[in-house]
């Protein structure tokens, strides 16, 4: 299956759902591991865009977080990677998660958008809570906050 991020070389799949059990360790512990394989891939999917349009926003304007956000999109991605065979087991469209992929930076294009652009100020700050509140989402799915 091709995704959005294919220019990463193949990781093997054994090595990949290992990452994705020791990425998960926390969440699970914490309550928040998504209970089937297709709820893990959009997660996954979903977060590798947020993060992805996240990072290229942060080298557009330099900022310094950019690489600990591409390291992110890249987690999600590898975490993609090893529970899509599990999904497609299931019967996953073959572009369902590319969809995902491009929702989640679709969803974070627009808030950043909103923060920049916006001159109402109300606006622009819930944006900015938006954009803060849906990366925590997919940051405390890694690491969950205590």
């Amino acid at each position: 299956m091709k995704l959005l991020h294919d220019a990463a070389p193949p990781r093997p799949r054994l090595t990949a759902a290992i990452l994705t059990l020791i990425a998960l360790a926390p969440a699970v512990s914490a309550g928040a591991q998504p209970e089937t394989a297709r709820d893990r891939a959009q997660l996954f999917a979903t977060c590798e865009g947020r993060f992805w349009a996240m990072a290229a926003r942060q080298r557009a304007i330099r900022a310094p977080d950019a690489p600990q956000s591409e390291a992110r999109r890249q987690t999600f991605g590898t975490l993609l990677e090893a529970v899509i065979p599990d999904v497609e087991e299931a019967a996953l469209a073959t572009g369902e998660a590319r969809r995902w992929q491009a929702s989640g930076w679709t969803e974070i294009a627009y808030l950043i958008s909103d923060t920049v652009y916006v001159r109402d100020e109300r606006r622009a700050a819930q944006a900015a809570r938006q954009l803060t509140d849906r990366l925590r989402t997919c940051s405390q799915a890694l690491l969950p906050e205590d």
